[in-house]
């Protein structure tokens, strides 16, 4: 992990996405757009996300109950709980993908 975001961070003009990030500019309003999901979806949220609440995400599911059929709050994990815990979000995606390993 830490390998793949260093070789990121190295990548010619990386220094710009990385002042974007902080600056906010590559944040939006994701309620606007949540209304057009039609793929049924189960949503994961680090429950240790700084600028995320789980109280937002938890409003935010409630915007498609038609599309979002769950709504994970992962511990112990911030805003990517899939590289943070991968052994919680393994087991709740065998859940929904009917994998049997």
């Amino acid at each position: 992990m830490v390998k793949a975001f260093l070789t990121s961070a190295q990548q010619p003009n990386a220094k710009f996405a990385a002042l974007a990030f902080l600056q906010g500019n590559l944040y939006f309003d994701l309620s606007l757009y949540i209304q057009q999901l039609t793929i049924p979806t189960v949503v994961l949220w680090g429950e240790k996300a700084q600028f995320t609440s789980v109280k937002l995400g938890q409003r935010l599911i409630k915007l498609n109950n038609n599309a979002i059929r769950d709504f994970y709050a992962i511990p112990d994990a911030g805003v990517l709980p899939h590289l943070e815990r991968p052994e919680v979000v393994i087991g709740l995606l065998q859940q929904y993908l009917h994998v049997n390993m």
